[in-house]
């Protein structure tokens, strides 16, 4: 697996993002710069005055149709290089296009909502508005400015704690899938999730608040969120970081598109995938309490019979892939009664 050649996780560091390109012998001298209008003036522009020549895109939706017109925007500006600079699916988007376009490309979060921020996965939308998870290169770089992050909407950093903290759950059903099923299990990349988890989970589980603005708490975070994204490069799958808890989400997600954050919906399918393992940890638990995440489906304003729907839909969103709502196959009845 081929690591980004740079990683900067600091205060200021937006502001020498030419300069640290240059410190490791590349040369770009044409970037297309990808952002929406909302991190337009708060980061993108410190950004735009580092390069003599650029070109600009404003993202609107992160759809196959969107990454078209990025793609044709780089290819008619003969842009040599691309800076994604925004939030998830920004990223995604300048991931995927950097990919299909053959340009190299960089990511800059603006809030460590997931872990995207390094991972050889995409989440693009196609015509029917279903999310597909498309595999990319490896970013050329990352960097995560302190000084940005901090100003991120608290939900948003609450977001991406809940998405490292989710790794959990995954790995339980990388190990049933392992044992049911004889899935390889790639102890690198096992180790990487899991160490990536415990980077939040270790230093907070006592903690009686959370101070989701402070500079520890933000190097953790990104670094954990790498860490989850590296994991997922060495499987060659987003095993490590994805089980039956993004199933629910993604589930969640198709049936109430865009109307909840993805980590708040991964949240709730932890909560939900440890309960139907019959476990309860009510140390997550009380972190996602401090978090204001949600740990009922009442939380994100859901009623019965819709989150009955989800549970149903969740395994189909992710064919092939076993986790303890494929072991279990729970009825209507089941579901209900686990509710």
């Amino acid at each position: 697996m081929k690591s980004p050649i740079f990683i900067k996780i600091q205060k200021s560091c937006l502001n020498r993002l030419s300069r640290t390109i240059k410190e490791h012998n590349l040369i770009f001298k044409n970037p297309l710069i990808i952002t929406d209008k909302n991190v337009l003036d708060i980061a993108a522009k410190k950004i735009i005055k580092q390069f003599k020549k650029h070109s600009l895109y404003l993202a609107k939706t992160n759809t196959f149709q969107e990454t078209k017109k990025i793609i044709n925007k780089a290819q008619k500006n003969s842009n040599d290089l691309i800076i994604a600079i925004g939030g998830g699916k920004i990223l995604d988007l300048g991931k995927y296009a950097g990919t299909e376009a053959k340009l190299r490309f960089i990511n800059v979060p603006t809030a460590p909502s997931h872990d995207g921020i390094a991972s050889q996965v995409a989440i693009i939308k196609n015509k029917k508005g279903i999310t597909e998870s498309l595999g990319v290169n490896q970013p050329l770089g990352i960097l995560a400015d302190l000084n940005i992050l901090k100003n991120a909407p608290k939900k948003m950093i609450a977001a991406g704690i809940a998405d490292l903290l989710s790794n959990f759950s995954a790995l339980q059903d990388w190990k049933l899938a392992n044992k049911d099923r004889g899935e390889d299990i790639n102890k690198r990349a096992y180790n990487l999730a899991d160490k990536g988890a415990k980077l939040i989970y270790d230093n907070y589980k006592d903690k009686p608040k959370i101070d989701t603005q402070s500079d520890k708490l933000l190097e953790l975070l990104v670094n954990g969120l790498i860490s989850g994204g590296q994991a997922m490069s060495i499987a060659g799958s987003s095993r490590p970081c994805s089980g039956a808890e993004h199933e629910i989400a993604h589930a969640i997600e198709a049936l109430h598109p865009d109307k909840f954050m993805h980590g708040e919906e991964v949240a709730l399918g932890t909560i939900i995938a440890n309960r139907i393992r019959s476990q309860e940890n009510k140390t997550l638990i009380k972190i996602f309490k401090h978090l204001n995440l949600p740990i009922k489906y009442q939380d994100l304003g859901l009623n019965k019979p819709q989150i009955i729907q989800v549970i149903q839909l969740a395994p189909k969103t992710r064919p092939g892939r076993y986790t303890i709502l494929e072991k279990k196959k729970l009825s209507k009845k089941q579901i209900e009664k686990l509710l």
